[in-house]
């Protein structure tokens, strides 16, 4: 599994590109590669687009929705938008999106255009 990542610190913005299939362990590294930069708090389009089928196994989306709230009790997390485009992969998409509701805002997305502008709205103010 390749994950690639470009952290935009004037903009607050990371684009994170996954490819083949992934598992905890990369999930992980990403969180604490978010959280050495100190950039949790920026939003970040995450292209899984080339994202194998199924993209984690299900204990492994438990433990990242584990890791999600873990981290979001110390951190307030910026908006996540997860570009995907199979059935399964989208459905692991809404999945982790409603096990991380009310730590995470994450949205699942077929289409990036959508996807980036979801994440430029602003934030209302109640959310976490």
């Amino acid at each position: 599994m390749a994950l690639l990542r470009q952290m935009h610190p004037l903009e607050r913005r990371v684009r994170t590109i996954v490819v083949g299939r992934l598992s905890f362990e990369d999930v992980a590294a990403h969180v604490t590669a978010l959280r050495n930069a100190h950039a949790l708090g920026y939003a970040e389009l995450i292209d899984g687009t080339a994202v194998a089928d199924p993209p984690l196994s299900y204990s492994d989306l438990w433990a990242v929705a584990q890791l999600v709230k873990d981290v979001s009790a110390f951190e307030h997390p910026g908006r996540r938008a997860i570009v995907v485009g199979g059935r399964t992969v989208y459905g692991f998409a809404r999945l982790f999106e409603a096990l991380v509701s009310g730590w995470l805002p994450v949205k699942a997305f077929r289409d990036q255009h959508a996807a980036e502008e979801w994440l430029a709205m602003p934030a209302p103010a109640d959310v976490m």
